[in-house]
């Protein structure tokens, strides 16, 4: 392992573990891969019919997901049509609850199948074959997010060294090196993976094709990781250029029909959802009034769509003079790049921080989104300061208008890094689609519920 990759850590095995894993290693190095040619008359089958439970349990997993995907679609066009017939819609109201019904019951079905993904019966075992950056990520990730479905047995790789464990950073769990990949079948299938994260970084073509070769004709089901970041899944597809694999990646699309369709969804439900919110907003209203004196709304510019500059609402939080007190509270910044974030600011109220944690502060944007300033979905709005400093990448964020709510929501409010919100912001730009957007929105209830990195 390289020693300039600084954020991973080698850990010392412990002189039992070691003793362990060099009879481990023994033992592996007087065993060959069978082959397919290797199996005698009435012994086990050959490996490109392997049948054995776990990948058997792995193809029973994929069938479910996919029934359960397709009866949801299928329910919610069906209960469209119904209740348009019931009601005596027309074809233009009908197709609209068609959209609407869909738009509602993917993220539901979605959110459904990452309860089962993180709570084990949709679960599956998958080894990372490769090594460098990429592969680090590729676990960390994995250990980091449950609701993937994928539990890491190991990292089969290359390596100079001979480490147990590789402790990726401080508090995420240890992933142990299971050996060579000279030996990628037979340690996959003596840990039982049903899946095989094939990492193509720095690696030549031919040892790639070797082994995703070697690993679905023994049964496995394998994923290629190229290291491209943010590539929605509607751009990505798999092609073929003569005999050779390719992934196609589709344009960045511009100016299509979903603009115009977002903007209406956008005008339909923020004036739905300020009615139904004028009460809590006439509540907070009088809350904010009793707590900290007038001046119950906030103003505040930000940079909006093309760069133009809008006043976005809020309910006040914080004292009066925040802005005047903001210079000498720099230093304490704990946001890193050109955002402001401090997790105690004095300057918040008492009953400001309960409409931050709740973000009943945020709903007057409706107001913004009805106007035309924002979008319900979005990047997240940047001051223009903020603006001043971006990157050229982050510059694209200002092709769509900024939302109420978006990744930077869902992942963590206050717990992202400035990398993080270059990236979701980026992402979601390039990325977006209108069921996305309703996905966000449902992820938005338990995030803000859950009050997940709000301050």
């Amino acid at each position: 392992m390289s020693s300039g990759r600084q954020h991973m850590r080698l850990v010392s095995p412990s002189p039992t573990q070691s003793s362990q894993h060099h009879s481990a290693t023994r033992s592996s190095q007087s065993t060959s891969i069978p082959s397919r040619d290797d199996h005698p008359a009435g012994s086990s089958r050959p490996l490109a019919q392997r049948t054995d439970p776990g990948w058997a349990a792995q193809k029973r997993r994929s069938f479910a997901v996919r029934v359960a995907l397709i009866t949801g679609d299928m329910l919610a066009v069906l209960a469209a049509l119904l209740l348009a017939t019931v009601l005596g819609f027309g074809p233009v109201f009908g197709a609209a609850a068609v959209v609407l019904l869909v738009g509602v019951e993917r993220p539901t079905t979605a959110a459904i199948l990452r309860s089962l993904r993180t709570r084990g019966p949709l679960r599956e075992t998958a080894v990372v074959v490769g090594d460098g950056r990429v592969a680090d990520h590729v676990v960390s990730v994995l250990q980091s997010s449950p609701e993937l479905g994928i539990d890491v047995v190991g990292q089969i790789a290359d390596r100079s060294i001979d480490p147990v464990v590789i402790d990726l950073r401080p508090g995420q769990p240890l992933v142990t090196w299971l050996g060579p990949t000279s030996k990628v079948l037979e340690l996959a299938r003596s840990h039982e993976a049903t899946t095989a994260l094939v990492v193509a970084d720095g690696r030549d073509t031919s040892d790639i094709d070797a082994l995703v070769h070697q690993l679905t004709r023994d049964g496995l089901r394998v994923e290629v990781v190229t290291g491209l970041n943010e590539i929605g899944e509607w751009r990505a597809s798999a092609g073929t250029l003569g005999s050779m694999g390719t992934m196609v990646v589709e344009p960045v699309p511009r100016h299509t029909w979903r603009e115009p369709v977002k903007r209406m969804i956008d005008i339909s439900i923020s004036s739905i959802a300020l009615l139904a919110a004028s009460p809590v907003l006439v509540a907070a209203a009088i809350a904010v009034r009793l707590d900290s004196g007038p001046d119950v709304l906030f103003r505040q510019t930000r940079v909006g769509r093309d760069g133009c500059c809008f006043d976005v609402f809020k309910l006040r939080t914080m004292v009066a003079d925040a802005e005047q007190q903001l210079d000498g509270l720099l230093r304490h910044n704990e946001a890193a790049g050109p955002m402001f974030k401090m997790s105690n600011d004095p300057r918040v109220t008492r009953i400001g921080q309960f409409l931050r944690s709740s973000s009943i502060d945020e709903l007057p944007q409706l107001w913004n989104v009805l106007r035309g300033d924002m979008s319900l979905v979005g990047p997240r709005p940047a001051l223009p300061r903020e603006a001043a400093q971006w990157t050229d990448d982050l510059r694209e964020r200002l092709r769509v208008r900024p939302g109420i709510t978006g990744p930077w929501q869902v992942h963590g409010r206050f717990t992202a890094t400035l990398e993080d919100y270059e990236r979701f912001d980026v992402g979601y730009v390039d990325n977006w689609t209108l069921l996305g957007d309703f996905r966000l929105m449902a992820l938005t209830v338990p995030a803000v519920l859950g009050r997940a990195g709000a301050v």
